[in-house]
């Protein structure tokens, strides 16, 4: 098996493709690098040449699909509606390719009356509160028994829901709704996936759910779910339809609807997006009938046509399309195995003769890249007389072909839509899946094949001619890498001796709070000072860190607001103070560490509101410190014990001694007082992912304070000393660093350095006595002092 010592990589793809959910034994740990290869939906006017490269451009082309609403991590309100209006009765189809329900709960609603010139119908409770519309849905409540979808009406008292048979189903009362259940007994996905759901409404308050497979033939009878027995929902409102999903954030975390198709009261077709078949005919324009609305805490929103990188009829041996991204392969030797994870959406129109269609590994030069190359394999789908079938070889010599995988029968007499994910191993694993399977198709823990190189697409077998050749779809190609990184790093403490750091170790950024303030992040007295600030200001690590074990000491934090004799607040309790790990950059926006990097934080406990602190005293409103973990695939808010409660009035002059340590996903988080011997643990937790990046010393707040429409005012303020940062990581990268002074360089013969800081230097003009970063501050400008904290250079007076 050819192996690459180079680079320790373990790809493992946070997959989206197929929505598989497998969770193989190959986890990445903390030190291990979450990194995208490729993420192609081929949905531009050509090929990418930045992800792609093909030695010819014969034999491929770019086509559309099918028509698809797709909804990742679905929030109430985000859905379609029609432009058309109803009035006495309506129907609805839904072709449901998927829907994942992994949350506590979740709804798929189909809501009826609602208002055509509402411009913000997915506030959820607006026509909910509207007596003139109704609306009828599918829930899944995970806390409750069954674990499964149960149907309701949202208005409607409905005792006595019928199935098909006309027998009464059984009525819960567990929620302040009526409801009762409809598909129960089954895992919840698996009821309406790959179903076309349709629910008629009549003018009188009847209603009927059925459900039928989604690859039926025309003509096929739905199956009756549940109808109204002398119960019914309201009498059918006028207005618009909208089908949208509801309740809690990841309820839903994906849903894939294929068609929606809405019938009037008379069976004619009155909205509609065309679902079209491997691209024989023109995708409809699905924005002429509907109005898509997105709920700002919904991730993603796919609307419109999907896309697929079409291998023709035209198509050739040994010209395969490679993916511009090389594979690294660890040793097999190292601890940590390393896996390449690749998946892919396959669709067949025709493959005729001695023909196969798979994915050539391990190619050594783009160029010149063939199957049968030395060092190479091949994965590959076969049309045989039984079927369809799939295979894998491996070349350790040019042209000397090992089976590593025995052609073996998918039970597959059409491929549409196969989902693909190939898990590859540098210890010898090799799993194959199919179609979301958790079950492989194919597993080995010791397998000889290649896939360090360049990995692509091609065909391989008879020439292509009338009797052999292939037409494909390829669509949503994912490769993306986790790897156990070992960055180059060192093993650093930094006391801020003579008000200076090594600019070769940390990065400092400071930004002013408001421009009518001196305000920033500096050294000074030997400590660093995140000085009245708010957001962008940190210090961050020169060099990335994976496995790592960080102390650091709050010397100082501000505990009551600063309030002038005349009675102007000026500056609120610290907001909170902390540090960033696992950033792409030394130099990132503030937006993106706080929604997409692992943080650690403390703060003072906010009340019910979130507030704080008092919106009128801005005195603090609770007697608890927090302990914050966010974006770890968790967040978690920890109470410290009262001991440990640093905003305390009565903690003045206490030191606070922290350490974190993040070793393979797992965090640990331990404080102390500087008195006392012994570190106490305060969290122990294991991440979802590994990560390895920067390490950020940050403070925040406000951007701004506005009397009156702020309800309170967050302003960083933590005096800080002794940050350390030690390599934990198995067989430590590391180097040495040069100290370089973030002081200032002048002639020290002729001036001398004279620490003159005032506070009042840093006060609002007219505010006498206090210093403030919220407030009203008449617009003066100030200029923020120098990092030094308002270090100023004295000539010497000539002796």
């Amino acid at each position: 098996m050819k192996k690459i010592k180079t680079l320790l990589a373990l790809l493992v793809c946070s997959v989206t493709v197929g929505g598989f959910a497998v969770n193989a034994k190959l986890t990445a740990n903390a030190g291990f690098v979450d990194n995208t290869l490729v993420k192609e939906d081929f949905g531009d006017d050509e090929l990418d040449q930045a992800i792609w490269y093909r030695n010819s451009k014969t034999g491929t082309q770019l086509v559309e699909t099918f028509q698809t609403y797709q909804v990742t991590n679905g929030y109430s309100g985000t859905g379609l509606m029609t432009k058309a209006e109803l009035d006495g009765g309506a129907s609805v189809e839904m072709d449901i390719k998927e829907a994942d329900w992994d949350g506590l709960s979740a709804q798929l609603v189909l809501a009826f009356g609602v208002d055509k010139d509402d411009e913000n119908p997915n506030y959820f409770w607006r026509w909910y509160n509207d007596a003139d519309s109704d609306a009828f849905y599918l829930a899944y409540n995970q806390d409750a028994e069954p674990y499964s979808i149960r149907m309701a009406g949202y208005k409607s008292t409905i005792f006595d829901m019928r199935n098909g048979e006309g027998e009464v189903l059984p009525y819960r009362t567990a929620y302040a709704f009526a409801d009762a259940v409809g598909l129960a007994d089954s895992d919840a996905s698996d009821k309406i996936t790959d179903k076309t759901l349709r629910f008629t409404y009549g003018a009188d308050g009847s209603f009927e759910l059925s459900l039928r497979d989604l690859d039926a033939e025309a003509g096929t009878p739905f199956t009756v779910i549940a109808r109204n027995g002398d119960n019914k929902l309201k009498a059918f409102p006028a207005g618009c339809a909208y089908v949208f999903v509801a309740e809690g954030q990841k309820g839903m975390s994906f849903l894939d609807i294929r068609d929606l198709r809405v019938y009037d009261k008379n069976g004619a077709l009155v909205s509609d997006f065309y679902k079209n078949e491997a691209g024989q005919a023109p995708i409809a324009d699905a924005t002429a009938d509907y109005t898509s609305f997105r709920h700002q805490s919904t991730s993603d929103v796919v609307w419109g046509a999907k896309n697929a990188l079409n291998f023709t009829k035209k198509y050739r041996n040994n010209n395969p399309a490679l993916m511009d991204k090389t594979v690294y392969v660890a040793d097999d030797t190292d601890t940590y195995e390393s896996v390449a994870t690749l998946d892919f959406t396959l669709s067949v129109n025709e493959m005729v003769g001695d023909k196969s269609f798979g994915v050539l590994l391990g190619a050594e030069y783009k160029s010149s890249a063939k199957i049968g190359n030395a060092n190479t394999s091949y994965f590959y789908l076969k049309n045989t007389q039984n079927g369809y079938a799939f295979g894998m070889d491996t070349y350790k010599e040019q042209g000397v072909k090992t089976t590593v995988i025995e052609e073996t029968a998918l039970n597959l007499s059409e491929i549409k839509e196969l989902s693909v994910r190939l898990e590859m191993g540098s210890k010898g694993t090799l799993r194959v899946y199919f179609d979301n399977s958790t079950a492989a198709a194919f597993a080995s823990e010791n397998a000889e094949f290649s896939y360090a190189g360049f990995a692509g697409f091609g065909i391989s077998g008879a020439e292509t001619n009338d009797e052999n050749y292939v037409d494909v779809l390829l669509a949503e190609v994912n490769f993306a890498n986790s790897y156990y990184d070992r960055p180059e790093n060192t093993n650093l403490h930094s006391d801020f001796t003579n008000d200076e750091y090594n600019k070769n170790l940390w990065y400092m950024n400071s930004t002013a709070y408001m421009a009518d303030h001196r305000n920033g992040t500096y050294v000074k007295d030997g400590k660093l000072y995140f000085g009245n600030v708010c957001n962008s200001n940190y210090i961050s690590t020169w060099h990335k860190y994976g496995n790592f074990e960080m102390e650091f000491s709050i010397d100082d934090i501000r505990r009551e607001p600063v309030i002038t004799e005349a009675g102007k607040k000026v500056y609120p309790i610290t907001s909170l103070v902390g540090i960033v790990f696992g950033a792409e950059f030394p130099q990132e926006p503030f937006g993106t560490l706080e929604y997409n990097r692992p943080i650690i934080y403390f703060e003072s406990a906010p009340n019910d509101q979130g507030v704080k602190v008092d919106p009128e005293t801005w005195d603090r409103t609770t007697d608890i410190t927090q302990l914050v973990l966010r974006n770890m695939g968790f967040d978690k808010r920890i109470n410290l014990p009262a001991k440990y409660d640093f905003w305390d009035e009565s903690k003045d002059g206490k030191v606070l001694d922290v350490k974190v340590s993040v070793e393979n996903r797992n965090v640990k988080v331990y404080i102390k007082y500087s008195t006392e011997t012994e570190f106490t643990l305060v969290a122990d937790e294991t991440m979802a992912f590994g990560t390895s990046g920067h390490i950020y010393v940050w403070s925040t707040g406000d951007d701004y304070y506005q009397e009156p429409n702020s309800v309170g005012a967050n302003c960083g303020y933590a005096v800080l000393d002794n940050i350390k940062i030690t390599n934990k990581d198995e067989g430590a990268n590391l180097t040495t660093v040069e100290f370089a002074t973030n002081r200032p360089t002048v002639n020290t013969e002729d001036y001398e350095y004279v620490d003159e800081y005032n506070k009042n230097d840093y006060l609002p003009v007219g505010d006498a006595g206090a210093v403030g970063c919220a407030g009203d501050v008449s617009g003066v400008l100030w200029a923020l002092p120098v990092a030094l904290g308002a270090l100023l250079l004295r000539r010497k007076k000539d002796e």
